[in-house]
């Protein structure tokens, strides 16, 4: 489906219009596409497809902008299998290519808390201009699973920068410390990042200058 992002908003191009969406992303446009020739087999309209494109917001917990200043925003989106974390940083990405690309992601599923699974998340974070990872240790007791080892974590994503914290506190401080002018961050996680304050989080972002 051809597509160009252009000032953090997707459009799709069909017979020269140009049609804004409220998705973005290859994978949401692949779906779109999909969705497209199965409405074509039933028998729906173009103008009827179309014009419900554009009213839809995407699905639930997926990409979903909690707060948005010019062009800072933070987006909260449900992905952690490995697949899924790539698309969704990819796509933000994409949509934002001259901002600052902030993703943190929580391991927070059996699969992502062991050390057998973790090297499938190689290069999923490659995207971001600086990544993170975060794991609560005390999940780990909660599971009756071994904690894991900040270096193995580093090593399984293969991105010698990746910065990783394994307490909730510590990650809010570093979080609350940046600067987010011109920055997008991207929360991934199927928890809630050890219960991190989002609210005061998202207004250092709608006061970003």
């Amino acid at each position: 489906m051809p597509h160009v992002n252009e000032n953090g908003t997707c459009y799709i191009i069909n017979k020269g219009e140009k049609i804004a969406l409220q998705i973005f992303g290859q994978h949401n446009l692949a779906n779109a596409h999909a969705a497209y020739y199965v409405c074509r087999a039933l028998g729906i309209s173009d103008s009827v497809f179309y014009a419900a494109l554009r009213t839809f917001r995407g699905a639930a917990r997926r990409l979903e902008c909690i707060a948005q200043h010019g062009d800072s925003a933070i987006y909260k989106d449900f992905a952690h299998a490995p697949a899924k974390v790539r698309a969704t940083t990819q796509a933000l990405r994409q949509l934002q290519p001259q901002a600052r690309l902030i993703a943190c992601f929580e391991l927070h599923t059996y699969s992502s808390l062991n050390p057998m699974f973790l090297p499938q998340y190689a290069h999923t974070l490659d995207a971001a201009d600086h990544a993170i990872v975060f794991y609560n240790a005390h999940t780990f007791s909660i599971k009756g699973m071994p904690v894991l080892d900040p270096q193995v974590v580093k090593a399984a994503f293969d991105r010698p920068d990746l910065l990783v914290f394994d307490n909730a506190t510590d990650l809010q401080q570093y979080l609350y410390g940046l600067s987010y002018t011109n920055t997008q961050l991207l929360l991934m996680s199927s928890g809630n990042f050890g219960g991190i304050d989002l609210a005061a989080l998202s207004a250092l972002v709608e006061n970003a200058s």
